[in-house]
């Protein structure tokens, strides 16, 4: 089951709007320069919004294992970086683009093409470090003080460009950006050089600091340098727009990364799963990407990433006795590797053994409570099986673990509360997932269509008032 479809299709219904002033926030700065043009507060409130206009215009990938495996990634970075607060939130956008981006309020953006492109896991860190020290330092902030724009439309702005951009290149086709436009936003994002040259020296820290190799970022500069000489169009490299890249910054890099110990590049086995993943998923022909894995394997580093990718292929593809082989192995090799537990259920179901599937993710929920691929999938066979009920049960485990910011986990909860007869359910969270993705009007007629339905419980019917006015007010706060 997949959510992409629905957002695609949203996508085409909503547009960026005006940028009005955010209400003032009332909240102490931190006494830095840039707090006195946006505040800590302010960044983050405004970040927040902008985590539901992404939600709402841009492709966004819904596959919790992606999600789950760059979760795991950014948190261990972050815990060893300079930012304060360490609560951040992940958008992982659908795209071959190469890029990653973070925005104020600490959300962080990965395209998938950027795991495509990266030889090793530590590339794929390094730009994300990279990111992680634009925020540690207020950069933001600090561009808007140098600019002495002095309102938090400008902040608001910046962040819409950042989306206009992103969606550009989206096959929704959402901003028809000429030459010209592009150039201004280009102009309007990027950081001085020497925002750059201190985002790529608290980069390198945070990946000595993380356990990873701090010549990464030097060698995933000069990697990317070198694949632009062979391309005409740097369309793919939206990276590259924000963050120029010259010989000169590729040679610092590497001087830079002379005074840490020498290391060589953490590449997991994880890292290698989820970019066959992401070949899998990208691919429109399953037979053509399981012969893609086969030979691959040949001369692949990690060679039973290539058999994940090549038996998950073949699943796809209806070669169920031939995906059995290579998935039932794997399973029985790494029993407990979330991609091969998700993949083994897959597999029963598709041999008609929907129930054994079931059993098989709840035992190992169990081993790994509040697991989100895992606990995605449970409820997704549940409702396969005609338990909604059930499934309604899972999806609402998965909110209180901490992702309740994910649209698509609302989503899924308000098919479940369908299936189950539940219309005020199915209201109530529609309303949710619409908050999620910045749609507050249509939010607010889920929210009054649920109320009549709540006459005979006060309590929940205290709370959906409670939320229409909450939704009134970010509808009316909000910069997009």
């Amino acid at each position: 089951m997949t959510f992409r479809t629905f957002f695609q299709s949203l996508a085409l219904t909503f547009t960026l709007g005006s940028v009005p002033a955010m209400a003032q926030v009332n909240l102490p700065s931190l006494g830095d320069v840039s707090s006195a043009i946006v505040s800590p507060e302010q960044e983050y409130q405004t970040g927040q919004y902008f985590l539901r206009a992404f939600h709402r215009q841009a492709p966004v990938s819904d596959d919790p294992l992606l999600y789950t495996y760059l979760q795991s990634l950014i948190r261990q970075m972050i815990y060893h970086s300079p930012l304060p607060q360490k609560r951040f939130n992940l958008i992982v956008v659908d795209s071959t683009s190469f890029n990653a981006f973070a925005v104020p309020g600490n959300v962080i953006g990965i395209n998938t093409g950027l795991l495509s492109f990266a030889d090793s896991e530590d590339q794929l860190s390094s730009v994300v470090a990279h990111e992680i020290a634009h925020l540690s330092q207020r950069h933001y902030a600090r561009t808007l003080e140098r600019q002495k724009q002095q309102s938090l439309v400008s902040l608001a702005t910046m962040l819409g460009s950042l989306l206009i951009l992103a969606a550009g290149g989206a096959d929704a086709g959402l901003a028809a950006l000429t030459a010209s436009q592009a150039a201004a936003i280009s102009n309007r994002l990027k950081y001085s050089r020497l925002d750059e040259q201190e985002a790529d020296r608290i980069g390198m820290q945070i990946l000595y600091e993380s356990g990873m190799n701090p010549t990464a970022a030097a060698n995933m500069f000069q990697h990317m340098l070198v694949s632009l000489r062979y391309r005409t169009d740097v369309r793919e490299y939206d990276f590259l727009l924000t963050h120029p890249l010259t010989d000169a910054r590729v040679a610092d890099a590497f001087n830079q990364a002379r005074s840490y110990p020498a290391k060589s590049d953490r590449d997991s086995f994880d890292f290698h799963l989820m970019k066959a993943r992401i070949y899998f998923l990208e691919s429109n022909n399953p037979k053509l990407a399981a012969r893609h894995f086969k030979e691959e394997m040949i001369q692949a580093k990690f060679p039973k990433a290539s058999e994940y990718g090549q038996g998950i292929s073949l699943l796809a593809a209806e070669k169920t006795a031939d995906a059995a082989k290579i998935i039932d192995k794997l399973y029985l090799d790494s029993p407990h590797r979330p991609a091969f537990i998700l993949a083994k259920a897959d597999l029963l179901q598709a041999q008609d053994k929907t129930n054994e599937a079931i059993t098989l993710l709840r035992q190992h929920l169990k081993i790994s409570p509040g697991n989100f691929a895992i606990s995605m999938a449970l409820a997704e066979k549940l409702i396969d099986n005609h338990q909604p009920k059930a499934s309604s049960d899972v999806i609402k485990g998965i909110l209180r673990a901490g992702y309740n910011e994910v649209p698509s986990v609302w989503f899924l909860l308000a098919e479940t509360e369908g299936l189950s007869g539940n219309v005020a359910g199915v209201h109530l969270a529609r309303a949710e997932f619409y908050i999620r993705i910045g749609a507050f009007v249509q939010a607010q007629r889920h929210l009054n269509l649920a109320l009549p339905l709540l006459d005979d419980n006060v309590q929940a019917s205290t709370r959906a008032h409670l939320r229409i006015k909450q939704v009134e007010a970010l509808k009316q706060a909000s910069p997009f």
